[in-house]
């Protein structure tokens, strides 16, 4: 199913009723809205909010948006080893996705990929075009291991927790990522991006390179950011 159309996108002016009876709070879907906006405008972006303002549960809530539409994935979740057991807690509390961890040993990888992500025929080859689940939820890591499960499916959106690991250029989780045929990148950070330009370049390229394809255009052009006027 494709994306609708960017004309088609309507703010929500309230929370719906998530599983559990949960519901967004005011920023909240302000920022879900925003994920939604992007998304309807074939536009990668970095959601940037503070730490403990609910990143997570926008970006979760965003991805069931468009779930409800009928896009059931495959979602692509990369974050810190410590925090996955978060995301699938949370996957659980508000939305009834089916979201698998895949990580852990060569053999736990082989069995999560053997029961939990294909359908298979009688002679136990995998039915293309149907998966098992909605999302899967992964560690940096996997993506540096090179993971052959991984790389070879169309992810309709990935979101990257703690995406400022990406402001070098030349990292190991960049090359993987770069492999990877995703159709919306969503990146989340709490740290702030004044760190340096050279750091804000790396993740606009990843983002958008056909925009930002230049390192020295871009610091010919931004190098000394230093107001709100010149962001905007």
């Amino acid at each position: 199913m494709e994306r609708p159309l960017p004309e088609k996108w309507q703010k929500l002016d309230n929370s719906r009723a998530y599983r559990n009876i949960n519901q967004l709070r005011e920023y909240q879907l302000e920022g879900m809205n925003w994920l939604l906006f992007n998304w309807y405008n074939r536009k990668n972006c970095i959601l940037a909010d503070e730490m403990g303002l609910g990143k997570t549960i926008q970006s979760i809530t965003f991805l069931f948006e468009i779930f409800s539409m009928g896009i059931r994935g495959p979602f692509l979740i990369i974050a810190p080893l410590s925090t996955i057991t978060n995301w699938e807690r949370e996957f659980r509390q508000w939305t009834n996705m089916n979201v698998i961890v895949y990580h852990g040993s060569q053999i736990s990888r082989q069995m999560i990929h053997q029961y939990e992500m294909f359908y298979r025929d009688t002679q136990g080859n995998t039915i293309p075009g149907i998966l098992k689940f909605h999302g899967v939820i992964t560690t940096f890591e996997m993506i540096m291991a090179d993971c052959p499960d991984l790389k070879k499916l169309h992810w309709r959106c990935v979101v990257i927790d703690e995406a400022h690991r990406l402001k070098n250029r030349n990292c190991k989780l960049l090359e993987g990522l770069k492999l990877m045929n995703l159709e919306q990148k969503v990146l989340l950070t709490g740290t702030p991006l004044q760190n340096s330009v050279e750091e804000l370049f790396s993740l606009l390229n990843f983002l958008e390179p056909l925009q930002f394809p230049s390192e020295s255009t871009f610091m010919e052009e931004f190098g000394n950011l230093k107001t709100d006027e010149q962001v905007c």
